[in-house]
């Protein structure tokens, strides 16, 4: 559990002015539960910390104080002592002396605990045990009189080596009695905490060091730990000084080290003394193929006492500037090779300080080898980047970094022959993170970029692959210190949608307390990770946490939409999915059906449930162990997902004669799952704390199922309404609604990301620069986030994320299909939309599980739009193209002005139609007329339609909107004479006409209907005197189409 310090010191405040008269004690005490890593094999920790506020005269004694400990680590647990330290805490974050903090500072973090300053006290007592079922008990006797003012105390616990198990088991600690003078006093627990067995593998003066900094984690081939990192003999400062590159082995998991081994040592090269010739920033990486361990460090010669990072210039030399320098091992780090100069090959050659990671690289599937690197350019401004290795570490090679201003980083293969680099970003504003699929000559902003919090620090990054961990899932993990102002709160964090959101369930702080903070993860086996890090009470210390203690193992859940009163889709088979415990039974019980089947791995599990019949008031419960879920008032009819933009959004209360339709809206088997946006993006400008919901995919709030009647009815959707009540009235079932259009939004906002990295990875490069996106949609965006810091970068109209905010939620609730309505964001570019519409209809049936699922779809509206024609015919080729698509015609009910329409019964109703013809009644005419073919005759161009039996004008006026061109695709109007379902059109202007089209103005006021009164749909075509292609691209046919701009 993560402390809040604020808190404790408020509560310790609480305490100093809550006076006591001489004839009362204390009678509260609140307990601090330390977040420490406890250091095995050393006498003191601290696990638990109060203070007690003596304003008496009287003389007050603490008598004794009982604690409980349990939990799997407890048994290696040597002893618990009492330990007073005066009028002082112990932690450097309450430590109220500037003197002792900048003491702090000085001796260097992680310093044996009697080294600090503040660490003056004198053990109070030690603890005699008693155990029972609920833990061990001690009794800690201490007859401790206590001064006037603050008295504190600690806890203090040691622990065995030698009885540890697993390094990853845990044990909590509670202080269960507090005596002061007889009198037993109220203990307030500031929770449960989890305390954490660690090594220490590198102290204060070990081997005679004084500092020891830089970690670099790996994990051979035989499962041996391989830990590198800087041995800085005198001092604790950066190259230049007089330190080389340490190793240490562990065979047993992390609990037990080796002797440390120097494995690169500059000596006194060039005649200058060791302080002049420091290597350091080492950075491990294995080769998964042949075994062979690589560690890489920079090798600075000469600068006397300077900062190098300031003073190694260009070139290749040692003499001009800092030298890459590799060693390696064939026997999982028991030898190692001499050092070898890599720089020529690495670097270029007007790049400054060029230097790797530090930390770990990392084996790619191909077998590659790669290591994140960092330079400074020409003009020492610096970059990240990898290099890499494709002859197994003989040869490498390195491409211009992926970001400028960003120096640390670490690398991970997210996806096969996909690269994550996460940065430390010197402007601190969050983490920077690029991916690249072509080992670094091009990169892509991520879109988590910038959202983890930046202390200006070293973090680690390892991705454990899906077929590799206990939980059968592809988990993203980071780690650094969580806080934006100094080092402290080391912290691991895992991110199951590679690192788009970092859920707050997902991480395990493991040092509270200030320290250097470097870091580096490196996956021990299936079940654990271990981490090397920079800590508060150790230079270096490692602990192993098991990934089930990060990702936590899920309860009994169903997705959002799945409550009381829903409605799910009839006569068809039903796929319902949740998360339970991996491996437990989960049973589901509706209708006379009782079937049941094993969660995976990963918790997820998926039953079948033979088709409903239409009706009300059945009840489903799913069940698993002693948890149960019952969902009561369940209906089975039509249920549809209803989205897109704001046409979509469009509330039925704004619609033509709204008021009627709304006193007659009471239906109880018409039901709306209504989630709505907590943020408008309407000319605000968010604040950070907007900002940072957005980025936690809070974007949608909580929704309920309702039933329809005036008050709910009037504020959902107006064309999701006209579609549901159609079908309503004319089937006859209950029907669900589920409704989450977002205003603005763009098209690749609503399509799977991965299905965009993998089809069309140009719309995911910086979003908010990129010329394939409306500049209206990217200025909305920038605009509200013009007050929040760049590491909120997330926006609902970005690629991707309306996917994982409004679609992933829903767990993959059955539906009947979709209806949608967008386009008004994405007009400006015809083609990128049609590869994006492509895209999110297969992404939607892919996530359902259904190729054939129906995709309805409205038109483009007439407005004075000049691109809005082109876009209006390019929807009515993308429905001829996917199958199992219906489009409804809207251009009858535009207006010139305003891109929201009243007439929304019209369009909603004309949806409508679609599922009726497709499922219901052939019979029934879904669309107006839509193109067929335009053949040239004697008697005239003769245009066919389909859904177009007696063709007849909307007025009784003569059809308007039909035009002709000649070779010159100048058009010119042409009249029509209507016959069944033909249109016979001629132009004097045209004489030999090549191309039709029709409806073509912005705002269109053409008049073509068919017998059902629906209109003819925007298109246009050559002309022949046989069936050919209907799309054209400047005069060419689609398949003629050498990639020219679409211009008509």
């Amino acid at each position: 559990m993560k402390i809040n310090a604020c808190a404790a010191l408020a509560a310790i405040l609480f305490l100093s002015l809550s006076r006591i008269s001489a004839a009362h004690v204390q009678d509260t005490v609140t307990v601090h539960n330390t977040i420490l890593p406890v250091i095995t094999d050393r006498e003191h920790n601290v696990i638990a910390e109060f203070c007690i506020h003596n304003d008496s005269d009287s003389l007050l004694v603490l008598d004794n104080v009982n604690v409980r400990v349990s939990g799997p680590a407890s048994s290696s647990l040597d002893r618990i002592s009492l330990m007073y330290s005066g009028t002082m805490s112990v932690l450097y974050s309450e430590t109220s002396s500037y003197v002792l903090r900048d003491a702090f500072r000085h001796i260097g973090a992680g310093q044996q605990i009697f080294c600090h300053p503040a660490y003056v006290m004198e053990q109070s007592s030690s603890g005699i045990r008693s155990k029972s079922s609920e833990g061990t008990g001690i009794a800690l006797a201490s007859g401790k009189k206590l001064i006037k003012g603050e008295n504190w105390f600690y806890v203090s616990g040691s622990i065995d080596s030698r009885r540890i198990k697993n390094m990853a088991d845990t044990f909590t600690l509670e202080i269960t009695g507090i005596s002061l003078n007889g009198n037993p006093a109220v203990i307030l627990n500031e929770g449960s905490t989890e305390h954490r067995p660690a090594t220490g593998v590198r102290q204060y003066m070990d081997d005679g060091v004084f500092v020891y900094r830089i970690p670099g984690l790996a994990t051979a081939n035989d499962g041996s730990l391989i830990a590198v990192y800087d041995v800085r003999h005198t001092s604790g400062m950066d190259l230049q000084d007089n330190i080389d590159v340490g190793m240490s082995r562990s065979l047993d998991k992390g609990v037990s080290w080796e002797k440390m081994k120097i494995i690169m040592d500059m000596g006194e090269w060039g005649g200058l003394p060791q302080a002049q010739n420091g290597i350091g920033d080492p950075c491990v990486v294995v080769d998964s193929g042949t075994g062979e361990i690589f560690v890489v460090a920079v090798w600075t010669y000469g600068l006397g006492n300077n900062h190098a990072w300031g003073q190694v210039g260009q070139g290749f030399s040692p003499e001009e500037t800092a030298q890459m320098m590799i060693v390696s091992s064939k026997d999982n780090g028991k030898t190692w090779s001499a050092p070898r100069n890599i720089t020529s090959q690495v670097k270029q050659k007007d790049w400054c300080f060029t230097l790797q990671g530090p930390g770990r690289g990392i084996s790619m599937k191909d077998g590659t080898l790669v290591v994140p690197i960092q330079y400074q350019d020409a003009s020492r401004i610096p970059h990240s980047g990898i290099m890499f290795s494709k002859d197994h570490g003989k040869t490498w090679k390195a491409y211009p970094g992926a970001c400028p201003r960003t120096t640390e980083a670490q690398v991970a293969e997210i996806r096969p022959g996909v690269l994550m680099l996460n940065m430390r970003n010197d402007r601190k504003t969050g983490r920077v993170v690029y991916t690249t699929s072509d080992l670094g000559k091009t990169w892509t902003e991520h879109p988590g970029s910038e959202i983890l919090r930046e202390p200006v620090c070293m973090g680690s990054l390892l991705h454990v692959d899906a077929g590799s961990n206990v939980l059968g899932r592809d988990i993203l993990f980071f780690s650094n210190p969580d806080t934006k102002s100094g080092r402290n709160h080391i912290t691991v964090k895992a991110s199951l949608d590679g690192g788009m959101t970092w859920p707050e369930e997902f991480q395990i702080l493991l040092d509270e307390e200030e320290g250097w903070g470097y870091s580096c993860m490196t996956q021990i086996d299936e079940n654990t990770i271990g981490i090397l890090y920079e800590g508060s009470t150790s230079h270096l210390v490692f602990s192993s946490v098991r990934i089930k203690d990060i990702v936590k193992i899920p309860s009994l859940s169903m997705g959002c939409a799945y409550s009381d009163g829903m409605v799910l889709p009839m006569n068809t088979e039903l796929h319902i999915t949740g998360t339970a415990c991996p491996g437990a039974e989960v049973r589901a019980r509706i209708a006379g059906q009782d079937v049941s089947t094993v969660a995976d791995s990963s918790g997820i599990w998926d039953l079948t449930l033979e088709p409903l019949d239409a009706g009300t008031g059945y009840e489903m419960t799913v069940a698993s162990g002693n948890e149960e879920l019952v969902f009561k008032d369940v209906a089975a009819g039509e249920v549809w997902i209803c989205s897109g933009q704001s046409n979509m959004e469009f509330p039925l209360r704004g619609s033509y004669e709204a008021r009627k339709y709304i006193e007659k809206s009471l239906d109880p088997d018409l039901r709306f799952y209504s989630m709505k946006s907590t943020l408008t993006t309407y000319g605000v400008e968010w604040s950070g704390q907007d900002a940072s919901r957005v980025n936690n995919m809070e974007y949608f709030s909580p929704a309920h199922w309702e039933n329809s009647a005036p008050g709910t009815a009037s504020g959902v959707s107006a064309v999701a309404y006209y579609f549901g009540k159609m079908l309503r009235d004319s089937l006859n079932v209950p029907v669900g609604l589920i409704m989450n259009a977002v205003g603005g939004t763009t098209t690749e906002s609503w399509v799977d990301r991965e299905a965009l990295a993998e089809k069309y990875p140009a719309i995911l490069c910086d979003w908010y620069h990129n010329g394939l996106v409306m500049e209206w949609a990217r200025e909305r965006a920038a605009l509200n986030m013009a007050k929040c810091s760049t590491g909120n970068r997330r926006h609902p109209f970005t690629p991707g994320y309306l996917f994982d905010a409004g679609i992933k939620p829903l767990g993959h609730f059955p539906v009947t299909g979709a209806v949608w309505y967008q386009g008004e964001s994405n007009a400006n570019n015809v083609e990128s939309h049609e590869r994006l519409f492509r895209l999110l209809v297969e992404s939607w049936r892919k996530y359902w599980d259904n190729d054939s699922m129906p995709f309805y779809f409205v038109q483009l509206s007439s407005i004075d739009r000049p691109e809005w024609p082109l876009f209006r015919d390019s929807q009515r080729r993308l429905m001829n193209e996917i199958p199992h698509t219906g489009m409804a015609v809207s251009s009858d009910k535009g207006n010139r002005s305003d891109v929201h329409p009243i007439y929304k019964k019209e369009i909603g109703e004309r949806l409508a139609l679609w599922r009726l013809h497709d499922s219901w009644n052939k019979d029934i005419v879904p669309s107006g007329p839509l193109f067929r073919e335009a053949v040239r005759t004697e008697q005239g161009v003769v245009v066919s339609f389909d859904y177009a039996d007696s063709l007849k004008t909307s007025d009784g006026n003569a059809p308007e909107c039909f035009e002709l061109a000649g070779k010159d695709r100048i058009f010119h109007p042409a009249t029509a004479s209507l016959a069944g379902n033909v249109a016979v059109l001629h132009s004097d202007d045209v004489p030999d006409p090549e191309y039709v089209r029709y409806a073509w103005q912005p705002y269109t006021e053409a008049n073509l209907v068919n017998e059902s009164g629906l209109p003819a749909s925007t298109f246009i075509s050559e002309i022949s005197s046989s069936v050919i292609h209907d799309n054209i691209i400047d005069g060419k046919r689609a398949d003629e189409h050498d990639g020219l701009e679409l211009k008509y």
